[in-house]
């Protein structure tokens, strides 16, 4: 049976007065990892940065929580060894308290983009569309030409204070739930 092996965290806090109408700082909680299972051709493991959570402290920390679950059967290993749940969000809980600047993760070769992909067409209700509309108001999509589909992709920046803004009040409008879909993580200790 594979499992996930967990090697490294990162939290980088990014402040309140950055994000506009946030009365507190969010975070983004990242893992260096890889699956058991999979080998390159030189017999090592690969390893990549994934982004686990973001949002205000308890939100990444009610996501760790739900990861902790994975460590009960197994199916999680930090370091590829057996934790217990509650080491795990202890462990956690540590990283997030020790949340690093985004300047300070760069100097550590810690690297972060912002991407979201929308189906202009799934649009739910008028609320969708106009968030959709609000989200345009400064930035241009790339058309993603597929089977049929009119994705669009914004490609924002996260040193950007209205993209990061933008970023958190409205990612939810991609059709994925996966935040490693939409932020990507990379950087020191990936092969």
């Amino acid at each position: 049976m594979s499992y996930r092996i967990e090697y490294d965290w990162v939290a980088i806090r990014l402040p309140k007065e950055r994000i506009e109408s946030a009365y507190e700082d969010h975070f983004i909680l990242a893992s260096l990892g890889g699956d058991n299972n999979v080998y390159r051709q030189d017999g090592k493991r690969p390893r990549r940065w994934s982004c686990m959570a973001m949002g205000m402290s308890w939100q990444v920390m009610q996501t760790a929580v739900e990861f902790a679950a994975a460590c009960e059967g197994g199916s999680l290993k930090p370091h590829g060894r057996w934790m217990k749940p509650e080491a795990y969000i202890a462990r956690l809980r540590r990283v997030l308290a020790d949340a690093v600047s985004l300047d300070e993760a760069r100097n550590r070769g810690i690297r972060v983009s912002l991407c979201i992909d929308i189906d202009t067409q799934k649009m739910r209700d008028r609320y969708d569309a106009d968030c959709l509309a609000k989200f345009r108001e400064n930035r241009t999509g790339l058309a993603l030409n597929g089977s049929g589909d009119s994705i669009e992709r914004f490609i924002l920046s996260i040193d950007d204070d209205a993209d990061l803004s933008a970023f958190i009040r409205y990612h939810w409008l991609s059709d994925s739930k996966s935040l490693w879909r939409k932020i990507e993580v990379g950087g020191r200790g990936e092969m």
